[in-house]
């Protein structure tokens, strides 16, 4: 203290103020307009001093336990946490009430209580006092039970009573969590119709009361499954687990208190410190580019002060493990950050990864939508892809709006729509564009050839540095040579029975036959250095085969990245006249994925010595094997190194409901000798899993893959985390290097150990793309063990009316009086008449079957004039007629057998309140029948109700349902969605 009064002796007249920028790596993130400046907060100190505690370094849940102490739902004990010990009663309701936000009412009736009881000299030492009375006041317990846990002798307690010290059971406790949370929310949650509970083979153990609100806890994410996939309604949690209960609730809780889950890229830091008489002053700027491209701040305050009431606004901030405040966070990082927009504080952060993606998209420029500040490009295939523009690349004024475009402001009328333009992107988010494709002058040039325009006269090769140049040429005054395929050696007759639609060119004299592919010596002109003058091709055919690891598609070339056999890889730059092929009939480049095996017919030039350029001329796609066609999910059973064999104990296979069709053993082959074995994220031998993974506790996942000869193992990863499997999602953002974020799930990071499905096939992280739809497996700390993308339910948009015909002109078209259009499982009526057109490929089908469309009459006793009619249309024209009755009730449930009839499982009805129940507790089973004139809508279209398989999701119309509702109930299909 006698130090600080001397500084203000010195300084007694004085103010300092400086200003410092650490690196920025946004360049216009001081510039653009700041969308949102939120600060820190005053009770954060001892927040981030309380919860560094001693005993949860490295524990897998030291992320939730920081992020519910940031939020003031968990406690410590004097820096340690006891993240083993079991939850009690008293503490599970402790951590409920402060998640309703009562912790500070739960003391002051605390002492109300004791002091009230001290006063009767019958004194309540119980520290829980306080919030047994809230959670009594509040519906969680009764008034029975808090009779019983404020008892003082809780042993004398018969045998069922609510004792404060016994540990609270996972359904006790999620039912507490879901009950608080509709305490808080507008809204109460409610059930879906998925029936999560069903998926557990020990649901049956469930208390009957808690069942609801476990289900919502399952169907929300807040509950999960056990490591062998049990429910454990009964077992205990410990402290850690309650933890991550309370973290699962994210969107939940965070909508229901007012906080807001953002993202974004800190772009850059400027810190300000002002000293002056009795005080020093740091104000700390955190410049954040959210996943919008907008800007937000983060202002960390700390003062320091002769005054006992020094003012510091921080935050709490977890990084990798670490638990910290604002003043840990660095440029060029990654974070989620929780935020009260009301009083624009930040509450916590968290550092995601402390790396800067910069990636680039190459495309033809469609149109830049500045109200919304996104730029739209086009590739060869004309896809297209939306970006998020940095704040800094659009402005407007009095004379309209402006693009920075080669770092200069472009009037939006003078932007070069349909021209070519590389962005370059910064965590997803255009930060820079330049034009692409410009000429280049050179008298000497070798490279490959991307385009051959005999047209106009021009080629475009790509060069030894990558670069893209045009060259003109007259095609009279041209000399070409190339050199002739029987110079190339014995192997083209491999190659000719390889890739028999490739024509091996002899010697030629005419530009014409220079191709897409070819690889060229150019000599230009000296007179006119943009003209060729002289120009030869030399092939030297090799065939290479391997997978494709990553492919990105852009206007006039495909960049492939190919493992080959031998475990290296390459890119290529394949020009879009290439010809591919698959089962020998052609395919468009764009077809090819990531994970598919092909044959490449290169041709390899030597530049010079040691220096060689290839181009691919043709790439044969194989057709079948290699597909992933199980995930599975274990123990470790057995490794037998000479039977070589891997045993799964408690095994699963990935589904289309999660983790299905449980076996207690499986014995998987290891004789392929391509198997790529992992340890969490690090490749290991075979050698290393035998001696030191025999006895590995945690998840094995596997992926094997549909060979020639059978199932066998592709990829074996060893974790030692615990499997936490999330519901489907769409992936809203991906930084390229495998880490994505979801709707609904926040970030999700990936390693090498990860099992990536994509297109049925094993691939690299890398091929996770935006609006991919996923199904996750986490294992760890954020981190996904199974990524398994898919095609995402198709919300049916096949257009379904019901209409009573007026008027009928024969194999032409049909008026109805009247129409109902089904919305959803609603019908909408509409007065107004409606014209349809039909021909012969219109289906018209009634009980009988399929009926020629002639039949479709409106005379004789087979009139269909004044009837009723189901109509599945597209725009004006009717594909299908269907004689069926009006359907208005439904059902649902998932297909666990097919045959004669459909067996569901977890049936529910909707009821006449339009609220959907189970049709039984016990045993909610039913059959589906089809007939004939069922209309069976699956992936957005018509289909047999043959293809109903099993695991698919069924929503069903009927017009009526069976006088009792029951297990084993049939119901006669009308309209049957497919709902996977």
């Amino acid at each position: 203290m006698k130090r600080f009064n001397l500084f203000f002796i010195v300084f007694i007249i004085f103010t300092i103020n400086t200003i410092n920028v650490f690196a920025v790596t946004d360049p216009n993130i001081f510039t653009d307009t700041v969308n949102n400046t939120y600060e820190g907060t005053e009770d954060a100190k001892p927040l981030i001093n309380n919860l560094n505690f001693s005993d949860v370094s490295g524990h897998w849940a030291k992320e939730a336990i920081t992020k519910a102490g940031a939020l003031d739902m968990v406690k410590g004990y004097d820096k340690t946490y006891r993240p083993s010990a079991y939850v009690s009663n008293q503490e599970a309701l402790a951590f409920v009430i402060r998640v309703i936000g009562l912790e500070k009412q739960a003391q002051a009736e605390g002492e109300r209580l004791k002091a009230q009881a001290e006063s009767q000299n019958s004194p309540l030492p119980i520290w829980s006092i306080g919030y047994l009375s809230l959670a009594r006041n509040n519906g969680l317990i009764t008034t029975d039970q808090y009779n019983q846990a404020i008892s003082a002798n809780q042993e004398s307690l018969p045998e069922g009573s609510f004792r404060r010290d016994d540990n609270a059971t996972r359904e006790q406790v999620v039912n507490w969590i879901v009950q608080a949370l509709n305490t808080i929310r507008q809204e109460p949650l409610v059930s879906n119709s998925q029936q999560s509970i069903y998926n557990y083979p020990d649901w049956e153990n469930t208390t009957v009361e808690y069942v609801e609100n476990v289900e919502i806890a399952l169907d929300n994410g807040i509950l999960k499954g056990d490591r062998n996939g049990n429910l454990n309604p009964k077992g205990t949690l410990t402290r850690a687990e309650m933890a991550q209960l309370l973290s699962n609730m994210d969107s939940l809780y965070n909508e229901a208190v007012g906080l807001t889950k953002k993202t974004g890229t800190v772009g850059g830091i400027k810190d300000e410190q002002t000293t002056q008489t009795g005080q020093a002053r740091l104000e700390r700027d955190i410049y954040i580019r959210t996943a919008d491209g907008k800007i937000d701040v983060i202002k960390y305050i700390m003062e320091s002060s002769s005054s006992p009431q020094a003012l510091n606004k921080d935050a709490v901030v977890y990084n990798s493990g670490l638990v910290t405040g604002l003043s840990g966070i660095r440029e060029g990082g990654q974070i989620e950050y929780l935020v009260n927009d009301t009083d624009k504080t930040v509450k916590f952060v968290s550092i995601k990864d402390k790396t800067l993606n910069v990636t680039e998209a190459n495309g033809k420029l469609n149109k830049v939508d500045f109200v919304n500040g996104t730029i739209q490009i086009k590739d060869k295939n004309n896809k297209v892809y939306n970006y998020y523009l940095a704040e800094g690349m659009i402005n407007s004024d009095e004379n309209g709006n402006y693009l920075m475009l080669e770092e200069k402001m472009r009037k939006e009328q003078d932007l070069p729509i349909g021209s070519m333009v590389n962005l370059e992107l910064k965590n997803n988010i255009v930060t820079k564009i330049n034009y692409a494709g410009d000429a280049t002058l050179s008298s000497e040039l070798r490279g490959v050839v991307v385009e051959n325009n005999t047209e106009y006269g021009y080629l475009v090769v790509i060069d030894n540095k990558g670069n893209k140049v045009t060259k003109n040429y007259y095609a009279d005054q041209i000399e070409v040579e190339k050199q002739p395929y029987y110079q190339n050696g014995d192997n083209i007759g491999y190659l000719d029975q390889m890739f028999p639609n490739f024509e091996y060119d002899p010697r030629d004299t005419t530009i014409d036959q220079i191709e897409p592919g070819d690889v060229v010596f150019i000599t230009s002109s000296k007179d006119e250095p943009t003209y060729i003058e002289k120009m030869s091709a030399s092939p030297n055919y090799v065939m290479k085969r391997g997978k494709i690891s990553q492919i990105n598609n852009n206007i006039d070339t495909v960049k492939m990245l190919v493992q080959f056999d031998n475990g290296q890889t390459s890119w290529y730059d394949v020009p879009s006249g290439v010809y591919s092929s698959k089962g020998g009939k052609p395919i468009e480049l764009s077809n090819i994925v990531a994970g598919d095996y092909v044959k490449l017919l290169i041709n390899e030039a030597i530049l010079s010595p040691g220096e060689t350029m290839e181009s691919v001329k043709e790439v044969l796609v194989e057709d079948s094997g290699h597909l992933i066609g199980s995930i599975l999910k274990g123990q470790v059973g057995t490794i037998d190194s000479i039977q070589k064999t891997l045993s799964l104990q408690h095994s699963y296979t990935l589904g289309k409901s999660g983790w299905e069709e449980y076996q207690q053993v499986r014995k998987l082959s290891t004789s392929n000798k391509n198997i790529m074995y992992y340890y969490n994220g690090t490749r290991v031998s075979d050698d290393f899993v035998k001696s030191k993974l025999k006895r590995a506790d945690g998840e094995v996942y596997v992926a094997l893959e549909n060979g020639y000869s059978g199932n066998t193992i592709s990829k074996i990863t060893f974790r030692t985390g615990r499997d936490e499997p999330l519901n489907p999602d769409v992936i809203t953002s991906v930084d390229g290097v495998g880490n994505f974020t979801t709707a609904g799930n926040g970030t999700i990071s990936t390693d090498e150990g990860t099992i990536v499905r994509k297109n049925g096939k094993l691939v690299d992280s890398t091929n996770i793309s935006v609006n991919d739809y996923v199904r996750v497996s986490l294992n760890g700390d954020g981190k996904a063990g199974i990524v398994d993308i898919y095609e995402a339910p198709i919300s049916s948009s096949v257009a379904i009316a019901r209409g009573r015909v007026k008027q009928i002109e024969d194999n032409k078209w049909f008026v109805v009086k009247s129409m109902s259009q089904l919305n959803g499982d609603k019908w909408e009526y509409s007065p107004v008449e409606r014209k349809f057109t039909i021909d012969e490929q219109t289906i018209y089908i009634t009980k009988d079957g399929i009926k020629n469309i002639n039949e479709f009459i409106g005379y004789t006793e087979n009139s269909s004039i004044d009837k009723a009619f189901t109509i599945v249309f597209d725009g004006d024209k009717a594909t299908h007629i269907i004689d069926a009755p009006y359907p208005t009730k439904l059902v649902s449930g998932v297909v666990y057998e097919t045959g004669e009839s459909v067996k569901l499982k977890d049936g529910k009805y909707m009821k006449d309140d339009k609220t959907w129940d189970s049709i039984s507790v016990k045993d909610p089973s039913m059959n589906i029948k089809t007939a004939p004139n069922t209309i069976v809508i699956k992936n957005n279209k018509v289909v047999s109700a043959s293809s109903i398989q099993k695991n698919d999701k069924l929503k069903v119309m009927t017009d009526k349902l069976p006088n009792k509702i029951a297990s084993g109930m049939t119901v006669e299909a009308i309209i049957v969605f497919v709902e996977n």
